[in-house]
């Protein structure tokens, strides 16, 4: 597996995992995959399956490798965006490989939720908990978490994106509709959004500055359970430290298009 999973706990704040990277040419593969809308190919290889690889047609490769081609300073932002999004849900896809996981936007400019990862009932009857990404990549971890993810959790917390929700998880066991055909899937959303069933958050953070001890992550995340009370198992925090961060995604994008290139 391209990532290292090192388990962090912070009392009743949060929990969560750093991620490091293993394996940076076997991360840029599954990213190229993904790239070029072979999400499926990279689920079924972490979940131990053996695949041959796909071919691509050349359109599909040259979209792929001008979504990761920067033109000017502005995009920056999107493509590391999109980079660190895909890398998260790798991740989330290694830690847990059993739950239903939203595949990463194909585009730059695409709205939406991160990322969505629904666990279901052991019977495969209902919805146990759907858990809400937000992923960042930025060099400034502590003002980004205050000033937009708090505000994007209250927004969750009023219910202002039931609608958005709800037509994740559809999309979501729509997709995986021929391992669940007993499943109804308008009870499971209206469970879902039940107010009895609170959402879980998953906060993810790619940052330059290094965080050497437990408590200076925990600060990074304070005031967390603040804007999702309740039982601690409602908010995850996860963080990856990156020296040079855009010098990185450079570095990381040039490999992606080479691995594009020669699949």
């Amino acid at each position: 597996m391209p990532l290292r999973h090192t388990a962090a706990d912070h009392s009743c704040l949060c929990y969560g995992w750093s991620w490091d990277i293993q394996d940076e040419d076997v991360l840029a593969e599954y990213v190229a995959h993904i790239a070029l809308a072979q999400d499926d190919h990279i689920s079924k290889i972490i979940d131990d399956f053996r695949e041959s690889k796909p071919t691509s047609a050349p359109s599909l490769k040259k979209s792929a490798i001008k979504k990761l081609t920067l033109k000017n300073k502005e995009d920056f932002p999107r493509r590391d965006g999109w980079i660190f999004q895909t890398i998260s849900w790798i991740a989330a896809k290694q830690k847990f490989p059993r739950a239903i996981t939203k595949f990463p936007h194909t585009g730059l400019a695409e709205t939406g939720f991160d990322g969505m990862q629904i666990e279901l009932s052991t019977d495969k009857t209902k919805i146990a908990s759907v858990v809400i990404f937000e992923d960042k990549a930025t060099v400034n971890p502590r003002d980004m978490i205050r000033k937009s993810v708090w505000s994007w959790i209250e927004s969750i917390e009023r219910r202002d994106r039931d609608d958005q929700i709800a037509a994740g998880i559809s999309a979501m066991i729509r997709s995986h509709a021929g391992q669940y055909q007993n499943f109804n899937i308008l009870e499971a959303i209206n469970d879902a959004l039940c107010e009895a069933n609170p959402f879980r958050y998953r906060v993810s953070v790619m940052f330059e500055k290094s965080i050497t001890s437990s408590d200076d992550r925990a600060r990074l995340f304070k005031g967390y359970d603040k804007k999702a009370p309740g039982n601690i198992n409602r908010r995850q925090a996860n963080t990856m430290h990156c020296p040079a961060l855009r010098k990185w995604m450079d570095h990381f994008a040039s490999l992606v298009i080479q691995k594009i290139q020669e699949l």
